[in-house]
């Protein structure tokens, strides 16, 4: 029997107040089921799943507070929007500063960030409790995935002998490993951020 899928309306639009229907909805969810729910599935400020829908920050960071609240797990998907697809390393870390509508930044039809300032300190970074990564890992060269947790996540799996199997048929493969290493050293010692 699978468990039931529970939804709640996309976020849609760039505005901070645009994401106030899916709190509302979210929250209502997580009061009602909480005990039933493992977790909280997000791609971060673009949903590229559902059709390239951007979203303000504010609608990721208020998750990040309802699922501490409720005890439910936070898993972002970072698969087409890490390593600096959004202007930052991750989606997950833009913020008030960082963010701007691609429809509301002058000279660009792209652009999501506010160029004026890219930094994000750590306290505004918004931490999954699992991370997927993919796609830029390697540069698009070779299919190579990633799945970080928190020590919690990572600890519940391990106790009791056991293991966190999360892509065992090409789990590790040297080859993809090296060029996801030479991808992510071009990557983190080229001014990327001056390029987005």
């Amino acid at each position: 029997v699978l468990a039931k899928h529970l939804f709640v309306t996309t976020p849609t639009g760039g505005m901070e107040e645009d994401g106030i229907q899916t709190i509302t909805e979210m929250k209502q969810l997580l009061e009602e089921h909480h005990d039933d729910i493992a977790a909280v599935v997000m791609e971060p400020i673009v949903q590229g799943a559902g059709g390239m829908r951007f979203y303000h920050p504010s609608v990721l960071s208020k998750m990040r507070e309802l699922c501490d609240e409720y005890d439910v797990l936070l898993i972002l998907d970072e698969i087409a929007t890490g390593f600096g697809r959004t202007g930052t390393m991750f989606a997950s870390w833009q913020n008030e500063r960082t963010y701007q509508p691609w429809y509301l930044t002058e000279g660009s039809s792209y652009s999501i960030i506010n160029s004026e300032d890219r930094k994000v300190a750590s306290s505004e970074i918004v931490n999954a409790d699992i991370l997927c990564l993919g796609k830029a890992l390697t540069g698009g060269y070779m299919t190579l995935g990633a799945t970080l947790t928190t020590d919690k996540v990572a600890n519940g799996i391990s106790q009791n002998g056991g293991v966190f199997m999360h892509g065992p048929t090409f789990m590790a493969n040297p080859l993809a490993c090296s060029v996801s290493l030479a991808s992510m050293n071009l990557l983190t010692s080229s001014p990327w951020e001056e390029r987005v």
